[in-house]
């Protein structure tokens, strides 16, 4: 999978979506603003198309902290299963990389974000 598949995957995760409203189809943010509208149905191509509209999980730590956040509203064990000493988990991650996870960067967050709850696979 590429880092803007699994990126889309995140922003899904965290509730970025397409909703219909006044005869248009607006992206959504997860806090109901639009940013962006078409008056055609979304496409298969419609997140590649707006793709620079969703935030940069694998290199922005604020993005990822509120993925964090939505991850774990959404899934109420996500904090075992993210900080556990398992494969794909952020300890896993980062031990890897040779960092302690408070230490981890955006990407390790992210990549461990989209295992742990299976959005994808290594």
């Amino acid at each position: 999978m590429t880092q803007e598949q699994k990126t889309i995957k995140l922003a899904e995760l965290e509730g970025w979506h397409f909703v219909e409203e006044d005869s248009f189809f607006w992206m959504k943010r997860p806090d109901g603003r639009r940013c962006s509208g078409s008056p055609k149905k979304p496409s298969p191509k419609a997140w590649k198309e707006n793709f620079f509209y969703l935030p940069r999980y694998f290199e922005d730590l604020n993005a990822t902290h509120k993925l964090e956040k939505a991850a774990a509203q959404k899934h109420p064990n996500f904090w075992s299963l993210y900080l556990d000493e398992g494969v794909g988990t952020l300890p896993e991650i980062c031990e890897f990389d040779d960092n302690p996870p408070e230490c981890a960067t955006a990407s390790q967050r992210a990549e461990a974000i989209g295992r742990v709850l299976n959005l994808w696979e290594e």
